[in-house]
């Protein structure tokens, strides 16, 4: 079962995956259905590293590091857009270069760039997402700048799937930062429907 269908967990709970068992060299993949709750993979090691994919505070979507729990929680939910990259291969290279322990979460065309640049590198860990495709940054800058008009407040973030009715009955959420949520209606998940439908990618 894992932790499908679960509704919670408790505080410091989690299913480990003993990824030392696995080979170096070998790709393993993972789904698991019906999960309600988020999932985070991580390094039980106070040397690891992730590289993951977060918002700034302008709405940006690019690569990042992260080396706790906050950090890494900035990483969660899906994320519609092309990330930005620039710079993440030096900060790979020099974390490698200490002996850490790196992972790098991302799309397969993300994780296959990083699989070429650092081929048989140890201590490097890939994970790349179910990916449907990803549209470019320019129409989500686009979308956040007409739904900002519309509502007339800045983004502080967005789920492209708010999951707090449920796992199958998805919707989107805008949090502004003024405090004011907006699930999804024509306006605020205009930018999902765009995706679902292939209009944008």
């Amino acid at each position: 079962r894992g932790l499908m269908g679960r509704n919670s967990m408790a505080e410091n709970s989690g299913m480990i995956l003993d990824v030392t068992i696995v080979p170096q060299d070998m790709q393993v993949a993972m789904w698991m259905k019906d999960t309600l709750i988020p999932l985070d993979m991580l390094f039980i090691d106070e040397n690891g590293i992730i590289f993951g994919a977060a918002f700034t505070d302008e709405m940006k979507l690019v690569h990042m590091t992260a080396e706790t729990p906050e950090e890494r929680d900035k990483m969660r939910g899906s994320k519609y857009i092309q990330s930005n990259c620039t710079g993440i291969y030096a900060k790979i290279d020099s974390e490698l270069a200490k002996n850490r322990p790196v992972l790098f979460c991302g799309t397969p065309c993300q994780v296959g760039a990083v699989r070429n640049a650092f081929p048989d590198r140890k201590n490097l860990y890939l994970a790349d997402i179910i990916c449907h495709g990803v549209p470019t940054p320019l129409v989500w800058e686009k979308f956040v700048d007409f739904i900002e008009s519309k509502y007339g407040q800045k983004l502080s973030d967005y789920k492209f799937r708010n999951k707090e009715n449920g796992w199958r009955t998805y919707s989107a959420l805008a949090q502004f930062k003024n405090g004011k949520t907006m699930r999804e209606n024509n306006f605020t998940g205009s930018y999902i429907e765009l995706f679902r439908y292939d209009v944008c990618i």
